[in-house]
């Protein structure tokens, strides 16, 4: 079964959610990104599928992003 994936990413300058090649409308702000692609998440969690969120941040001394990996709730370990 395929994992899907939901990014959090700072895209052309706006808060965006990456899933697969397809991206979200804006987001306001980082968090509110960050809550709708957890509650997307979770929802692919109840239907049976593996859901990951993966959070774009920058490190503080090189300045490049990275990302933050975070188990979907709902998700057994």
């Amino acid at each position: 079964m395929a994992r899907n994936q939901y990014f959090v990413v700072l895209h052309e300058g706006e808060w965006k959610i990456k899933h697969g090649e397809e991206y979200s409308a804006r987001y306001r702000t980082q968090t509110e990104a960050i809550q709708d692609a957890f509650a997307t998440a979770r929802r692919a969690s109840k239907q049976g599928q593996d859901a990951d969120v993966l959070i774009q941040e920058e490190d503080l001394r090189s300045g490049h992003p990275f990302y933050r990996h975070v188990r979907a709730p709902g998700r057994a370990s």
